[in-house]
C-alpha cells in the first residue's frame, strides 16, 4: 500500500510528501526491492541524485540482500551518476549470484580455462537461461578459449540454424539524445513492409563491449582481441555480466531479456556463429572479414527478431549513435542509416525538463553538439561506403512537411500507399517539439546556444539549416 500510494502521489506531483512516505517505508522494510524503486524513481524525478546514491549505499551495506534488491540497487546506482562514474566498490557489493560469477569467468579466462568454464556455466545456470540454449552459449566460450582448436561451424543444437543467414533489408534510425529519432521510428512503423524491432540495442552502438570497439582490438594481440570478444558476450549478447556504468546496465537489461525467453536457443545459436567466427580471425588482423562477420550477426538477430511479422524491412531503433555512425559499416548488406538532426534549441530544452540524467550544463552541451556533429561529417565525408548508407534527417522539415516525409520513405524503398497513416505518428501533436524552446524559462541560454552553434539552428523562413 505505501508503494502504491506513493506512486499516486508522485503522478499528481507531490514528490516531498511522497518521498517521506517512502522513506518510512524504507524503514519498516529495508529488504523490499518495491519500496526502493519506487524511491528511486521518486528522487530522480526531482533529481535528488545524491538520495538514491545514498539509499543504494545502504542497500550494499545490508548483510545477505536477495538478488532482487541488488539489482535494483545496482540499476539506479549507476542510472543517478550522471558522470558515468559510480562507485565501483558499492557496485561490486551489489552483484548478484550469476554476476559474480561472470566475473569468474573473465577473471580465469586468461590462466585456468577450466576454471573459466566452469563458472561461465555457472553464471547461465544461476541467471535463468533455457536449458535448450546452454550448448549453444557453452559452445560460444569454448570456441574463445585459448586452448581450444580452430572453430568449426557446426551447429551446437538441432534447433540451431545450419546455414549463415541471407541478408536483410534494414533501416536503422539513429539520434543524439533527444534529436526526433522516435518520430522518425514511430512514422515508419506506420508502413506495411516494416518490421520494427523494440528497445535501444547496445550491440553496435557505445562503450568498451561493443562490435565497434572488438573490431579496434584486432590489430593488437589476440588475447587482447578475445578478452574483448568475451566481454562483448557476456555484456551484449548474454547480459549477465558485472555492470560499471550506464552504458553498460542498458545493454546488459536488453540482452539478459533476449537470453532468458531463448527457449529453443535460436538467439544463442546466432550468437554462437557469430562468437566462432570472430574468433577464428583473432590472428589476422582482418577488418573485412570481422565487418563481414558483424554483419552476419546483424542479419541473424535481424531475421529472428522479424520472423513472427508480416514485414519484409527490420526496422531498428537508435542501435547507432551519430557520434558513432562508422558503427554503421557493421550493419552489413542491404541497410540504411536515417541520422536525425535538431535544432541545438530545441534538443537543448526537450533534455533539459525531459531526460533525468541530463546534467543543464550549457557549456558542455554546445560543446558535446558540436563535436558530435564535426565527428559525423568527418566520418562521411571520409567513407564512401557510409555515404551510400546514411540519410541526414532534419527533424524540423521532417515535422513540417508530409512531401518531406514522403520522400524520405521512398528513398528506403516503401510504399508510400501501404501506410496507416496516422497511427503512430501525429505530425500536429510532434509541432510542439518544433519550437519548444520559445518559452524556456531561461532565455539567456537558448540565446547562448544561438550564437556558438547558430549554423545548427534551423531557419524558420527558409526553412534551411543556417550556414
Amino acid at each position: 500500500m505505501i508503494v502504491l500510494f506513493s506512486k499516486l502521489l508522485r503522478k499528481a506531483g507531490f514528490l516531498g510528501p511522497a518521498a517521506r512516505l517512502l522513506r518510512f517505508g524504507g524503514r519498516l522494510r529495508p529488504r523490499s526491492a518495491a519500496v526502493l524503486r519506487e524511491y528511486c524513481i521518486n528522487r530522480m524525478s526531482a533529481r535528488d541524485f545524491a538520495a538514491v546514491q545514498s539509499r543504494c549505499a545502504q542497500v550494499a551495506a545490508l548483510s545477505a540482500p536477495d538478488e532482487e534488491l541488488q539489482d535494483q540497487a545496482a540499476y539506479w546506482m549507476v542510472r543517478s551518476d550522471l558522470q558515468n562514474q559510480p562507485p565501483q566498490d558499492t557496485l561490486a557489493k551489489l552483484q548478484n549470484s550469476y554476476r559474480q560469477a561472470a566475473a569468474e569467468a573473465l577473471r580465469f579466462f586468461e590462466g585456468a580455462t577450466e576454471a573459466a568454464g566452469s563458472a561461465f556455466q555457472q553464471a547461465l545456470h544461476l541467471s535463468g537461461i533455457p536449458e535448450g540454449a546452454r550448448t549453444e552459449w557453452i559452445a560460444a566460450f569454448d570456441a574463445l578459449s585459448y586452448a581450444a582448436e580452430p572453430a568449426g561451424f557446426e551447429p551446437a543444437t538441432d534447433t540451431a540454424p545450419k546455414d549463415p543467414p541471407q541478408p536483410v533489408n534494414k533501416i536503422a534510425v539513429s539520434g543524439m539524445y533527444w534529436s526526433g529519432s522516435g518520430a522518425v521510428f514511430d512514422f515508419l512503423r506506420e508502413f506495411a513492409q516494416i518490421a520494427p524491432v523494440r528497445g535501444e540495442l547496445r550491440l553496435w552502438k557505445e562503450g568498451d563491449f561493443c562490435l565497434r570497439s572488438v573490431q579496434d582490438r584486432l590489430n593488437g594481440p589476440p588475447e587482447v582481441y578475445r578478452r574483448r570478444l568475451l566481454r562483448f558476450l557476456l555484456i551484449a549478447l548474454l547480459g549477465v555480466s558485472p555492470v560499471h556504468n550506464w552504458q553498460e546496465q542498458m545493454a546488459v537489461d536488453y540482452a539478459l531479456a533476449a537470453a532468458r525467453s531463448d527457449i529453443r536457443g535460436t538467439y544463442a545459436a546466432v550468437c554462437r556463429r557469430f562468437i566462432q567466427n570472430a574468433a577464428s580471425i583473432a590472428n589476422e588482423d582482418s577488418v573485412e572479414a570481422f565487418t563481414a562477420a558483424a554483419g552476419r550477426l546483424t542479419d541473424g538477430l535481424a531475421r529472428l527478431w522479424s520472423d513472427s511479422r508480416t514485414g519484409d524491412t527490420v526496422l531498428f531503433d537508435n542501435i547507432v549513435h551519430i557520434g558513432a555512425v562508422d558503427a554503421a559499416g557493421l550493419l552489413g548488406e542491404q541497410a540504411k542509416v536515417l541520422c536525425a538532426f535538431r535544432d541545438p534549441r530545441s534538443t537543448f530544452a526537450a533534455r533539459w525538463f525531459e531526460n533525468p540524467r541530463f546534467d543543464r550544463d550549457v557549456e558542455g552541451f554546445i560543446a558535446y553538439y558540436r563535436h558530435t556533429v564535426e565527428n559525423f561529417e568527418r566520418t562521411i565525408a571520409s567513407r564512401p561506403d557510409l555515404a551510400e548508407k546514411v540519410v541526414s534527417v532534419s527533424f524540423e522539415r521532417f515535422v513540417l512537411s508530409e512531401q518531406y516525409r514522403e520522400e524520405l520513405a521512398a528513398s528506403c524503398g516503401l510504399d508510400t500507399h501501404r501506410r496507416q497513416k496516422g497511427s503512430l505518428f501525429n505530425p500536429e501533436f510532434s509541432r510542439k517539439n518544433v519550437r519548444n524552446y520559445e518559452n524556456f524559462p531561461h532565455q539567456e541560454l537558448i540565446q547562448k546556444i544561438e550564437r556558438e552553434l547558430g549554423e545548427y539552428c534551423y531557419d524558420f523562413s527558409t526553412g534551411d539549416v543556417h550556414g
